[in-house]
């Protein structure tokens, strides 16, 4: 079953493909840092690797032709979350109309839940790799040149005939043995465009992680489906060390930290702030994708201040604790009102994420929420509709009340935030919207509101991008962008 496919030369040439993102703002400032791992790993057992990322592209499919017949890949991996699988599929075709010779490899979060499907639909994709492939695609290569079989390759999914063979996944264990994605991306090149939530202090700014996996089960979210459910975090000294390699090498002057769950370890949260306070790295950092709002305490929070931590937001969700058990998302809000109010004391800029516009969300629901919103002390709100990402719970109730229990129905044209058509049970898309509106007015709107947040400004640079978030959220809410 190996023969069909070759490699043209080993160590090979491997190109990654970023596909477009049209609908999000921060594409500029955000390296794809998944893409980096795949790269420097396979980077560091010899083999030639290319980034192409669409972000940098208006015509992002001729340059990626022009690409392709110049550089003349062995493989070709494309990576990419549901909205982006439709360009994903035209990437395969492409790549497979210039260059029939190169193997095309599909890998990120959409191939990680539906393999199987992609590999029926679309006949350029040679295989799918799942989960995280920093060790097991290395191993694919060998696989390839050695004419071994694929059977042992973990998490892969290919056709044996007429058959599509899925291999289990395994989730890398010692994460601080994975080279830094840096080897392949320069965070020089994302300084443009709109800061990742428009809060920093410092410039050039980057992200990084420290851990990966989630153990909870929030219905409304799919990253379990990639990094697992146990959390695995880097040893302290040596993730310092990245951040002062950044520094160093590229003159980084602030990190924004993307874990999912930076403070779920308490020791291991303390122990990087110490590592940072003794180095004396002089370097600003924040928690962007928000913390556990029940995993924070008096001294945690004076020693991420003293390392330069200065913003982090809460993924509260829902003022509403009915909306919290449908969703699973195991939080008590007493605590969380009480996290928000002792990180506001110690003078942490502060953000909470929400949303609104869950099926069984209810008109009182929404209410309790806009509640919870004015009753604690936050600098800034962030409320989205909750999104059916294949993996989650809330995507399972979307194929069966929407789908037929039949995924061949999915139009995933369609399946991207702002084109999506959505259920509510209890009340109208309109009613929704306005609720949203009113609530995100009232907040920005509040003159105390506004004082607290700017009393926490320390550089010029944030007022600037501070101005930019306000200016595009009050030009979405107006129907002028």
């Amino acid at each position: 079953m190996n023969d069909k496919y070759n490699l043209r030369s080993f160590p090979a040439k491997v190109l990654l493909i970023i596909p477009p993102q049209e609908d999000n703002m921060f594409i500029y400032s955000t390296p794809n840092l998944g893409v980096g791992y795949i790269g420097a790993a396979v980077k560091k057992e010899g083999h030639t690797v290319k980034v192409f990322d669409s972000t940098f592209y208006h015509d992002y499919l001729k340059e990626l032709e022009k690409d392709v017949e110049e550089y003349k890949p062995d493989i070709a991996g494309i990576t990419g979350f549901t909205f982006q699988y439709p360009r994903m599929d035209d990437f395969a075709k492409l790549i497979k109309k210039v260059s029939p010779e190169t193997i095309v490899v599909f890998g990120g979060v959409h191939a990680t839940v539906l393999p199987k499907l992609i590999l029926e639909r679309n006949s350029s994709v040679d295989f799918v790799m799942l989960g995280e492939a920093e060790l097991s695609f290395p191993e694919f290569l060998k696989a390839l040149n050695n004419k071994t079989g694929f059977k042992n390759i973990a998490g892969l999914a290919f056709r044996d005939g007429s058959d599509i063979v899925i291999n289990p996944s395994k989730f890398i264990e010692n994460i601080d043995d994975l080279s830094y994605p840096w080897a392949v991306i320069n965070p020089l090149d994302y300084q443009k465009g709109q800061v990742h939530g428009f809060t920093a202090k410092n410039k050039p700014i980057t992200q990084v992680i420290s851990s990966r996996g989630c153990p909870y089960q929030c219905t409304f979210c799919a990253g379990r489906t990639v990094l697992g459910s146990k959390i695995r975090m880097r040893d302290a000294h040596k993730f310092v060390d990245e951040l002062e390699y950044l520094k160093t090498k590229f003159g980084m002057k602030e990190i924004q930290v993307i874990d999912d769950n930076f403070t779920f370890y308490r020791e291991h949260a303390i122990k990087v702030c110490n590592e940072m306070i003794k180095r004396k790295l002089n370097i600003s950092w924040s928690l962007p994708n928000g913390v556990r709002a029940d995993k924070l305490d008096d001294e945690l929070l004076d020693k991420m201040k003293e390392s330069g931590c200065f913003y982090m937001s809460f993924g509260i969700e829902f003022g509403s604790e009915r909306m919290l058990n449908v969703c699973k998302k195991a939080l008590k809000l007493e605590k969380a009102r009480e996290s928000v109010t002792l990180a506001n004391k110690h003078g942490f800029i502060t953000q909470g994420f929400f949303l609104m516009g869950h099926p069984e969300e209810t008109i009182e629901d929404m209410k309790l929420t806009a509640d919870f919103i004015r009753s604690v002390p936050l600098d800034k709100i962030l409320i989205s509709q909750p999104f059916p990402y294949p993996g989650s719970g809330l995507f399972d109730y979307y194929l069966k009340n929407r789908y037929g229990n039949d995924i061949r129905n999915v139009n995933w044209d369609k399946f991207k935030d702002m084109d999506f058509p959505r259920i509510f049970e209890n009340v109208t898309q309109a009613e929704q919207r306005e609720c949203r509106k009113k609530v995100y007015l009232r907040f920005y709107l509040n003159p105390w509101n506004a004082l607290r947040f700017i009393s926490k400004f320390r550089t010029w640079f944030q007022y600037r991008v501070a101005w930019q978030g306000f200016t595009i959220l009050i030009k979405t809410l107006t129907g002028r962008q």
